[in-house]
């Protein structure tokens, strides 16, 4: 399939995406890694996927370079959330995430055992795949994914009880999706990840359809740095060393090989698993199988674009769903 330009991206794709009925979620995800060790994780969710019923809440990771993390949720009343239709300006009681007239994203969450108060600016302009950023379109069921910050810079302040952390980098992200159906309806599960370069940053998702006569969906974008480099569908995913995890007694890919060659850009990139950094059964809350791996990779990849090859190395998180 043909791939189109990444310009087709505009703000109102990271907007609300209403939709009637119980099976309606959405949810705004921003996540960064900054210079001095810390990273973070932060969702609004303006109805929680994997809850059921889908309540509207923010979550909050904070992890620290000492290997000590932070984790808390925190509910809120409906009558006290609110989202544009216009671009990205989501409110939860005292907390928002919003895009401001220049472009940036302010974000600010507070929750009783931690926080965070930062500002987001793109590095590599939005990327709405396909230039339609549906996951799923079928007989009026929806799945939607948008990036909107690809890679950004990012700084401000982390609050872990009475403590005040000032932290920057350039290894900021934000992606958003919305949809009109349960998830398990219409997908198995998912490989999603990045790698951050000093000079490449990449964005995968392989996505597998439930009914296995269905297509599957996959999206990479490949920039280099400040600049778009490719987007498509075109690559494949496989999984290699599959074990099953004791726990969870599901079934898990350690290593994972990515391979593309499309309108001259070639990418092959293997993932050797060091160690799962978070695992759930979310199945109690969500009421169906639901189950989440967080791995910690060793990558080694090869860029070829332009005349030129480069390989480069570096550890990288990418994460599996599974909802059976």
């Amino acid at each position: 399939m043909s791939n189109v330009p990444l310009t087709q991206y505009q703000d109102k794709d990271d907007a609300m995406h209403p939709y009637p009925g119980d099976g309606y979620y959405e949810w705004w995800y921003l996540d960064a890694q900054f210079d001095n060790g810390y990273s973070c994780v932060i969702t609004f969710h303006y109805r929680l996927v994997f809850s059921e019923p889908h309540i509207p809440g923010v979550q909050l990771h904070i992890y620290a370079p000492d290997g000590k993390n932070v984790v808390t949720f925190k509910p809120f009343d409906p009558a006290v959330v609110s989202a544009s239709q216009e671009k990205c300006d989501v409110v939860m009681g005292d907390n928002y995430v919003r895009q401001e007239k220049d472009g940036t994203y302010k974000v600010s969450i507070h929750t009783r055992k931690a926080g965070a108060e930062l500002t987001f600016k793109n590095i590599l302009p939005g990327w709405k795949p396909d230039g339609s950023a549906m996951l799923l379109d079928k007989a009026g069921s929806v799945q939607g994914w948008c990036v909107p910050i690809p890679r950004g810079e990012v700084e401000g302040t982390l609050f872990v009880g009475e403590t005040q952390i000032k932290v920057k980098g350039d290894r900021g992200y934000h992606d958003h999706n919305w949809g009109n159906c349960n998830m398990h309806d219409y997908f198995k599960g998912w490989y999603w990840g990045r790698l951050y370069d000093e000079k490449y940053t990449v964005i995968y998702g392989w996505v597998y359809p439930m009914n296995p006569k269905d297509p599957m969906s996959a999206k990479l974008y490949i920039g280099q740095g400040n600049k778009p480099l490719l987007a498509t569908q075109n690559y494949t995913l496989k999984e290699a060393k599959i074990e099953t995890d004791p726990e969870l007694k599901r079934e898990y890919a350690k290593d994972l090989t990515l391979t593309c060659k499309d309108q001259g850009v070639e990418f092959d990139c293997q993932m050797i698993t060091r160690s799962i950094v978070e695992k759930n059964d979310m199945s109690a809350a969500a009421k169906w199988p639901t189950f989440y791996w967080r791995f910690l990779a060793d990558y080694n990849a090869e860029f070829k674009a332009n005349g030129k090859t480069e390989k480069v190395n570096g550890q990288t998180i990418h994460e599996y769903m599974l909802f059976k």
